[in-house]
């Protein structure tokens, strides 16, 4: 059986998690629904399946762009003469 590959798929599945936990964690959840988006405007309105839609393609966007910084400001800081540097000194002295 043949893997399925594609390397945009997986670049957003990547940040799949990251998405659940900035717009499902406990603290953040009411802000984010109830102050930012204010949800409770919508319910009653014929649009809100509309709004819903636009809304979860808002935070999915969001949530991508938001996980996908620190994973670029790791990876060049991780290339890094320094770190590279220091990672080698701090790998001979655990082997020792």
């Amino acid at each position: 059986m043949k893997v399925f590959y594609n390397n945009k798929i997986n670049y957003i599945a990547k940040s799949m998690f990251g998405i659940l936990l900035y717009h499902d964690h406990n603290f953040f959840r009411p802000v984010l629904w109830h102050q930012v988006l204010k949800a409770q405007l919508f319910y009653d309105s014929p649009l809100f399946l509309a709004w819903l839609f636009g809304v979860t393609i808002l935070i999915f966007t969001f949530g991508v762009i938001f996980d996908t910084i620190p994973r670029k400001l790791t990876g060049c800081l991780l290339r890094t003469k320094p770190f590279l540097n220091l990672s080698c000194k701090f790998s001979a002295y655990i082997s020792a």
